[in-house]
């Protein structure tokens, strides 16, 4: 199959720090069959309301969550919001009680920080098969 004809892997990254989207963005961006957009989330919740209108035509496959704190309500809202995507979460507290926490939430995946370019390349393709 050519680049041209194939069917790109849809890719949301949402973080609260812009920063840190717009590198994990920035990786995928060298991959032909991987399409990402970045949607921020802030503590009062309205950057992600202005940024609906980015993100109204675009359903994610895979949904990449890099928040520094895992925010249950925002991952519910993904959920709810996008209910056929695979979520990964990239996690800084590696405990067994956050990951058991998380995968009760409806995750698909766990990256440890700090992730590679490579891993998140993987783990994206992989869910998406």
């Amino acid at each position: 199959m050519d680049e041209l004809a194939m069917e790109k892997i849809k890719v949301l990254i949402t973080s609260n720090r812009e920063e840190t989207a717009k590198n994990c963005k920035r990786l995928l961006e060298f991959e032909p069959d991987i399409e990402a957009i970045v949607l921020l989330q802030d503590e009062n919740e309205t950057q992600p309301v202005q940024q609906a209108s980015i993100a109204a035509g675009f359903v994610p496959d895979v949904i990449v969550v890099t928040n520094e704190s895992t925010d249950e309500n925002w991952i519910k809202k993904l959920t709810v919001r996008y209910r056929s995507a695979d979520i990964i979460v990239v996690v800084y507290q590696t405990t067994g009680e956050i990951f058991t926490h998380l995968k009760s939430l409806g995750l698909s995946e766990f990256l440890s920080f700090p992730v590679s370019a490579d891993e998140m390349v993987n783990t994206i393709r992989s869910l998406h098969q």
